[in-house]
C-alpha cells in the first residue's frame, strides 16, 4: 500500500484509482466528522489525514493514472498550476474585501460558530465571488481540479504494456508495478 500512495512511477487502471484511492480518501475525510463532531477534534484529525494524502493527492496516483493514459505525469503539473493561478485570483479578490470591510462584518460571520458548516461554506462562497472574475476564477480552478478527477476515472488506459509499466488490467487487481 506505501507504495500504491507514495511512488509516482508504474500505472494504475481506473478501477485501482476509483477503489484503492479516491473511494478511501472520501472516507477518511468524511467519516471523522461524523464519529467525531462532538469531540472537537474533527480539525485535528483531518489536518493528519491530510498532510498525510498530501503527496499521493498532489502527485504520485495521479502521475500513475496519467501513465496508464500513456502520457507523462507531468501533465498532471501544468492542471495543478493552472488551477492554483485561478483559485489564487478568487482568494486575491475574498482577501481585498475582508481587509476594506471596517467594521469586520465578513470576518465576524464566516467565524460564527452557530453557523453548520454548509451555510459557512455557502457564505465564504457568496463573500469570494461578489466580482465577476472571482466567480470566474473560482468556478474554473473548480472545474479544472474536478474535471481532472472526473477525466481520469472516466478514461480507459492503454492496453499492454507501455514506457511506463506494465498493463494494470493484467493482473485484475488495477495495480501493477
Amino acid at each position: 500500500m506505501f507504495d500504491f500512495l507514495f511512488n509516482p512511477s508504474g500505472r494504475i487502471s481506473r478501477k485501482g484509482y476509483g477503489l484503492g484511492y479516491l473511494l478511501p480518501y472520501l472516507a477518511l475525510v468524511t467519516l471523522p466528522g461524523l464519529f467525531l463532531a462532538s469531540t472537537g477534534m474533527v480539525g485535528l484529525v483531518l489536518t493528519l489525514l491530510g498532510l498525510f494524502y498530501l503527496w499521493p493527492s498532489v502527485i504520485a496516483v495521479p502521475f500513475k493514472r496519467y501513465h496508464d493514459l500513456g502520457v507523462s505525469g507531468w501533465w498532471h503539473v501544468l492542471v495543478i498550476v493552472i488551477g492554483g493561478i485561478l483559485a489564487g485570483v478568487a482568494a486575491a479578490g475574498f482577501m481585498v474585501e475582508i481587509f476594506q470591510d471596517p467594521e469586520g462584518d465578513i470576518a465576524t460571520q464566516l467565524s460564527d460558530d452557530s453557523l453548520t458548516g454548509l451555510q459557512q461554506m455557502a457564505l465564504s462562497w457568496n463573500v469570494m465571488a461578489d466580482d465577476m472574475h472571482e466567480k470566474l476564477a473560482l468556478i474554473g480552478a473548480t472545474v479544472i481540479q474536478y474535471g481532472e478527477i472526473i477525466l481520469l476515472l472516466l478514461l480507459k488506459g492503454q492496453s499492454g504494456e507501455n514506457k511506463y509499466g506494465n498493463d494494470p488490467t493484467d493482473d485484475g487487481m488495477g495495480f501493477a508495478d
